[in-house]
């Protein structure tokens, strides 16, 4: 289910964004949140916890996910800021 996983943080969040492209929101909500719990410097799962709030119109919770991934050096801080 998640071929380039590289360690437990990398399933969980590949399994949480499978989930919520599959518009299975609460299991995607669980599984990005267990992945950032176990890794909460990588901001992958940040930044897709992010579009799960937006797409549930939760605008506080997204732009604090979106702020913390901006505020990285990550890739994804160009596309969390135009979030």
């Amino acid at each position: 289910a998640a071929p380039y996983a590289d360690d437990l943080f990398d399933v969980l969040h590949q399994k949480g964004f499978s989930f919520l492209l599959l518009n299975r929101q609460q299991e995607a909500r669980r599984d990005l949140r267990a992945s950032i719990a176990l890794a909460p410097e990588r901001m992958s799962s940040w930044y897709v916890l992010g579009q799960y709030h937006r797409l549930r119109f939760e605008e506080t919770p997204a732009l604090e996910c979106y702020w913390r991934v901006r505020n990285s050096i990550d890739p994804l801080r160009v596309w969390a800021g135009l979030m």
